[in-house]
């Protein structure tokens, strides 16, 4: 009796502890989602892992406990590091993940199969070790806590974080208003500028650099050159080429304004110089590498209209395994996509039929699952074939093809929906769409919750076995011994860790990812 009042009153006790001091039975709380010792430790393990991976190769000493010396001096370990970004990343996954619950998100049927692909990854290199108990497997390898339910647990929040980013983004509107004035706003960038370069290459010296001589005698070969293509009859081009010392060495490009920036062409304030003309000449240097002679052909608003279009893709095969494909392996694809264009004739020949013949054949892995639709596709996006079925003048709705591709070796059968938005709108969309996302992920970081730590977060710790083979690793490579494999010392345990868990993990940042799907582009 005695010893259950005593339990009674420490049980209580505990209670009292908690509620005073906010430390409940979790590692950490953000905001009102908790994550226990397995989750917090699950997450822990990840980013060690991304992090690891990246640096163990050059030098192991990044163990929690080493120096951690590649800050501004907050942080006194490698393993104050991991914290500190397990902290963030569980941040992020948190409001975005909340947010989705807020607003009614849920996970389909797509996405748990995505997480079983995950844990099956698992559960296979688990078996691969000999170790029949999935969740003694987890525990050895991620940490104390870690079971087959916190995985999935925490890889179901990380899908809801990615679904509230991508419903974000699908549900961006922009009136034609909005798009204009963003243009006007900034046409340098969206324009298309066509030009014609002479590259006069300096000649280098035993360093690989050229001298200032070297320079100074390109300079005069340039502006003598320029001098030709100022004078002269017939089209400026012609004697650009004319005056060049090789004809390959003249060029023709055409470039939106964004991509002019990018590239870093040291010619970029003069060709979008608004004064500029067509026939306009000027040579440039080239830093370190000799100079440009440079003719401007013009710019211009790119109002092309980009396609809709669905298509199949079916590889061909290469059979013997030699590592082509032979005519005779092409005819085995072709002949695969003229019987599934013979079905599509013999139906009801339209755009539906179309797609659900893409969803049973097409090996397209990125318009599969749609029917093989890509929409405002541009003029040069896709492989030269596809392009020229796409953007023949005489095309229209309804219209359906066999293109070879050579590229990704096989045959497309196309089916023309018809033409979408112009060119520039989409360009400038994008950027708003990328503008609004960064927004969103700038006030994301501005206003993270705060972390709570709770009476588990002392014992977040990569597992005591994990840790003992990057010790031996580590102290190999510090010792220099040279028994190990020359490329790297530390490739036994890299490779230990990348078996423990699927390739994508909970380390890939949300944010990051947003920023990324905000500017893709899917081309067969």
């Amino acid at each position: 009796m005695i010893v259950a009042i005593v339990a009674a009153l420490g049980l209580i006790g505990a209670i009292i502890y908690a509620l005073l001091t906010g430390h409940g039975s979790y590692a950490m709380k953000i905001s009102e989602t908790e994550y226990s010792l397995g989750e917090a430790n699950f997450a822990y393990m990840s980013v060690f892992q991304q992090v690891y991976s990246q640096y163990a190769m050059y030098d192991p000493n990044v163990l929690p406990d080493d120096p951690y010396t590649m800050g501004d001096g907050e942080l006194d370990t490698w393993g104050d590091y991991y914290m500190d970004q397990t902290k963030t990343q569980l941040q992020q996954i948190t409001v975005l993940y909340e947010r989705a619950l807020k607003d009614g998100i849920k996970l389909d049927k797509e996405d748990t199969d995505e997480i079983d692909s995950y844990i099956q990854e698992m559960k296979d290199n688990a078996s691969q070790t000999g170790e029949e108990d999935f969740d003694a497997f987890l525990n050895e390898n991620f940490g104390e806590g870690v079971t087959e339910a916190v995985v999935r647990s925490m890889y179901e929040r990380q899908m809801l974080a990615m679904k509230y980013f991508q419903n974000y983004q699908d549900n961006l509107e922009f009136t034609d208003d909005e798009i204009e004035a963003a243009y006007e706003k900034d046409k340098d960038s969206y324009d298309t500028f066509h030009f014609v370069i002479c590259t006069v290459e300096a000649e280098a010296d035993d360093s690989g650099m050229p001298t200032d001589d070297a320079m100074a005698a390109a300079k005069e070969k340039a502006e003598a050159m320029l001098e030709k293509v100022q004078d002269g009859d017939g089209e400026a081009i012609d004697r650009m080429k004319a005056a060049a010392e090789n004809e390959d060495d003249v060029q023709s490009y055409d470039m939106d304004g964004s991509e002019v920036a990018s590239n870093q062409i040291p010619f970029e304030s003069w060709l979008k110089d608004a004064d500029r003309k067509a026939g306009d000449t000027t040579v440039s240097e080239m830093q370190g590498y000799g100079y440009f002679v440079v003719l401007f052909e013009g710019r211009e608003r790119d109002d092309e209209p980009t396609v809709n279009v669905r298509h199949i893709l079916i590889q061909a095969e290469d059979a013997d395994g030699d590592g082509e494909i032979s005519d005779a392996e092409y005819e085995v694809a072709k002949a695969q996509i003229e019987e599934i264009r013979s079905q599509w004739e013999t139906g009801d020949k339209t755009e539906d039929s179309f797609a659900a013949l893409a969803e049973e054949y097409s090996a397209d892995p990125g318009s599969v699952d749609n029917g093989g639709l890509y929409e405002n596709v541009y003029n040069g996006q896709m492989v030269d074939t596809f392009n020229d079925f796409c953007f023949d003048p005489d095309r229209k709705a309804g219209d359906v093809g066999i293109v070879q591709n050579t590229v990704h070796g096989g045959y497309h059968l196309i089916y023309f929906v018809g033409t979408g938005e112009p060119h520039s709108n989409l360009v400038v969309r994008d950027a708003l769409v990328s503008e609004a996302m960064t927004t969103l992920v700038d006030e994301l970081n501005d206003n993270l919750p705060e972390v709570v730590e709770g009476k588990d977060f002392e014992k977040i710790a990569l597992p005591a076995s994990v840790l003992e083979q990057l010790q031996s690793a580590k102290d190999a490579y510090n010792n220099n011994d040279t028994s190990l494999p020359a490329e790297s010392d530390t490739g036994d345990a890299e490779d230990e860790l990348q078996e423990v868990a699927p390739e994508e993990d909970l380390a890939d940042a949300p944010a990051e990812e947003a920023e990324d799907a905000a500017q893709e582009s899917a081309a067969p």
